[in-house]
């Protein structure tokens, strides 16, 4: 099986293929970091377009659910929130850091 290949020719639309259609899309795994399960798809969701009122893991609207993964360091009190990637890349952090859409 090839593994590697040339990337898609639009790098945003290639990764929105490869975290949203892609057979494993919506399979669940565990975040390494906070412990939370989601999807690809849901992470792409969440950083590229969140939809309000979607009770997005490891956000402060659901804080009483954080749990710390066994054998893993706790990362933080604030959680993270969802930002429409837009509204962050016109931010003056992102601004400075010469963010395109891709990198963020």
């Amino acid at each position: 099986a090839r593994l590697l290949g040339s990337p898609h020719p639009n790098l945003w639309r290639g990764i929105q293929v490869e975290d949203c259609e892609r057979a494993d899309s919506h399979r669940r795994f565990q975040s390494r970091t906070y412990g939370f399960v989601t999807t690809p798809a849901d992470e792409w969701e969440f950083v590229a377009m969140p939809r309000e009122g979607v009770p997005y893991p490891h956000t402060p609207e659901n804080s009483a659910e954080w749990r710390v993964p066994s054998g893993h360091e706790w990362f933080g009190e604030a959680g993270r929130q969802a930002v429409p990637l837009d509204s962050f890349l016109s931010t003056v952090r992102a601004e400075r850091a010469g963010l395109c859409r891709e990198e963020a």
